[in-house]
């Protein structure tokens, strides 16, 4: 995988597997791409937000729009592009410095961490492996609620 240098700014895509918050002084969002690793100077909720307005919305009104269809109070599931479907479900409150966002199509599996049951590892298609800060029962959730948000907002 490759590392890119710090941009001011990023595009969620169809290349994007995962935005990660950073605590560092040059950067604020680790992005897990395909193919690279990208460090950018905005938050991982403002590169979702960016990315609502990109497609003529809001994240607040996704978020809205998610749980009036769906019924999903927290932890809600974001369809950031349903048109090339791209969905994205947070690991934590979305206020929560420790939130990640992870996108669905990009998943291949979920499993406890070899050393802690507190903890996922999760497998994107391409073979990369995060470990995640939270149960494997929360993340399969997550993985099911972003699932069931995609059929809901397919376009017909």
């Amino acid at each position: 995988m490759k590392e890119n240098q710090v941009l001011e700014s990023y595009v969620i895509n169809k290349e994007t597997m995962a935005l990660l918050p950073a605590r560092e002084i040059d950067y604020d969002t680790i992005v897990i791409e395909k193919h690279q690793k990208l460090f950018v100077k905005e938050t991982p909720i403002n590169i979702i937000e960016t990315a609502c307005k990109e497609a003529a919305s809001t994240y607040e009104g996704r978020r809205i729009a998610t749980t009036e269809r769906t019924g999903i109070q927290k932890r809600v599931p974001i369809p950031i592009n349903r048109f090339e479907n791209i969905y994205a479900f947070p690991t934590h409150s979305p206020t929560n410095f420790e939130c990640k966002w992870i996108f669905l199509s990009h998943i291949r599996s979920s499993e406890p961490h070899v050393k802690s049951t507190k903890q996922t590892s999760l497998t994107f298609h391409n073979n990369h492996e995060i470990t995640l800060p939270v149960s494997p029962t929360t993340i399969e959730r997550q993985i099911h609620r972003t699932a069931y948000c995609a059929v809901c907002f397919s376009p017909r």
